[in-house]
C-alpha cells in the first residue's frame, strides 16, 4: 500500500508538476536564472502547477491540430477515454492499466516527453519574446526582479530615447575606496553578480581604465614627463583626459579581459549609454539576401521551366519561350532593384518610383505577344505608347519644376 502511494506520488510529479518546474526553469533563464527559487512555497506551487496546466493544453491542442488538419496519428495507443482512465486510477491510488501493456506505455512515454520539451521550450520561447521586445520595461507584470539587470541597459525608464533596432552599450564610472585611498576606474560593462537576494556582490567590466590625477607640482615633473612620453611613443598605456592647471589627469589601461570589483569597495557607480549601431539595417541586410535567394531561384524558374518537356498553352513556339524568359529577368530586375531601394534609401522621396514603374510597364510590354494578346506589331506599338506616355510625364516633372 506504501509502495502504491509512493509511487502514485512520483507520477503526480512527473505528470502534473514537472512540465511546469521546466517551463519556470527555462523562463528564468541566463542573468534571471537566480529567480527560479525566488518566492515563498505557495506561490511557486501555484507558479508551477498553472504553467503544467497550460503546456499540457498546448500539447494536447498540438497532438489534436496534427491529427485533424494533417491527418497524421502520432500516438495510436493513447485516446482520450484512456488518459481519463489514467487520471481515474490515480485519483484512487491504483495503478494504471494503460501502463501495463508496451505499446500503451510507450506511446505515453512519447507524450510525456513531448510534453517535457514543448514545456521548456514554451519557457524559453516566452522568456525570449520579452527580452527581444523590451515588454518587461512597460509592462510591470512581466519585470523580472532583478534590477540590476535593467540598469545595465539603456531603457526609457533610464533616461534613454530609444528607436527601434537602436544597439547600446553600457559604459561604467566605478569609484573605490581601498586603503583610504579612492580609485575611479572605467569600461565597458560585462556583468553582474548578484546572490539569491538580487543583491550586489560583484561588478565586472571589460576595456578598462583607470583614472591617474597628477598635480603640476615640482615632486612630479618627471613622472608626468614619463608618462607624456608613453603617449608620443603610442603605446597605448596612458591617454590623456583633462589637463587643469594644477593637476593633469591621465587613464591608464588596465591588462586583460575583465576586471572584477568587489562591492565592498565600491563607493558609487556611474552609468552611460552610447548607441553604437542600430539592428534595422541589419535586418534589411537580411531581408535582402531572402529577397535575393528567393529572386534567383524564382528567375531559374522561369527561364527552365519554359524549355521543359511538358506543354504550357502560351509557350507554344521557341522563340516565345525565349522572350518570356528574357522579359520575366528584365522585369524582375527593376522588381529587385525597387525592393533594395526602399530598403536601404535613407530618404523614400528621393526614390523615382516613376521611372521604375515605367520602365517595368515598357519591359513587360512583349508579354502581349508571349500570352497572345496582341500581335507583334500591336506589342511594338503598345511599347512605344508607353515611351510616348513616359515622355509627356518627364516632361510635365520638368515643368512643374
Amino acid at each position: 500500500m506504501n509502495f502504491n502511494i509512493a509511487l502514485n506520488t512520483i507520477i503526480y510529479i512527473i505528470v502534473f508538476l514537472f512540465p511546469g518546474i521546466l517551463f519556470r526553469k527555462f523562463y528564468f533563464s541566463g542573468k534571471f536564472g537566480n529567480q527560479f527559487e525566488q518566492g515563498n512555497l505557495l506561490e511557486r506551487f501555484l507558479w508551477i502547477l498553472l504553467s503544467s496546466v497550460v503546456c499540457m493544453l498546448t500539447v494536447g491542442l498540438l497532438f489534436y491540430s496534427i491529427e485533424e488538419y494533417f491527418d497524421l496519428q502520432l500516438l495510436n495507443n493513447i485516446s482520450f477515454e484512456k488518459i481519463i482512465e489514467v487520471f481515474q486510477s490515480l485519483s484512487q491510488n491504483k495503478f494504471p492499466q494503460a501502463f501495463s501493456t508496451k505499446n500503451d506505455m510507450h506511446d505515453f512515454v512519447i507524450l510525456i516527453l513531448a510534453i517535457y520539451v514543448i514545456s521548456g521550450f514554451l519557457g524559453y520561447l516566452l522568456f525570449r519574446t520579452i527580452r527581444v521586445f523590451s515588454l518587461d520595461s512597460w509592462i510591470s507584470i512581466l519585470k523580472f526582479s532583478n534590477n540590476w539587470e535593467y540598469l545595465a541597459q539603456a531603457y526609457k525608464a533610464n533616461g534613454v530615447s530609444k528607436k527601434f533596432g537602436d544597439v547600446h552599450t553600457t559604459y561604467v564610472d566605478v569609484l573605490t575606496k581601498s586603503n583610504n585611498k579612492e580609485e575611479l576606474y572605467r569600461g565597458i560593462l560585462h556583468n553582474f553578480v548578484i546572490d539569491k537576494d538580487n543583491k550586489l556582490e560583484n561588478i565586472i567590466i571589460s576595456n578598462c581604465s583607470k583614472f591617474i590625477s597628477i598635480e603640476n607640482i615640482k615632486e612630479n615633473k618627471s613622472k608626468i614627463k614619463s608618462i607624456e612620453k608613453s603617449i608620443k611613443k603610442g603605446e597605448n598605456v596612458y591617454h590623456l583626459h583633462k589637463d587643469f592647471k594644477d593637476k593633469k589627469v591621465f587613464k591608464k589601461s588596465i591588462d586583460g579581459n575583465l576586471l572584477v570589483l568587489s562591492n565592498e569597495n565600491i563607493i558609487n557607480l556611474n552609468f552611460t549609454y552610447i548607441k553604437t549601431s542600430n539592428n534595422v539595417n541589419k535586418w534589411k541586410t537580411y531581408f535582402f539576401y531572402f529577397i535575393n535567394f528567393f529572386y534567383y531561384t524564382f528567375l531559374l524558374g522561369l527561364i527552365i521551366i519554359p524549355f521543359l518537356e511538358f506543354q504550357i498553352f502560351f509557350l507554344q513556339t521557341i522563340l516565345q519561350k525565349i522572350v518570356f524568359s528574357i522579359t520575366s529577368f528584365l522585369v524582375s530586375i527593376v522588381i529587385l532593384n525597387a525592393i533594395r531601394e526602399l530598403l536601404f534609401k535613407k530618404n523614400v522621396k528621393e526614390i523615382d518610383f516613376k521611372d521604375m514603374f515605367f520602365t517595368a510597364i515598357l519591359l513587360a510590354t512583349p508579354y502581349l505577344w508571349v500570352f497572345d494578346i496582341f500581335s507583334a506589331l500591336g506589342t511594338i506599338m503598345s511599347s512605344i505608347i508607353v515611351l510616348f506616355i513616359f515622355a509627356a510625364f518627364q516632361k510635365k516633372t520638368i515643368n512643374i519644376k
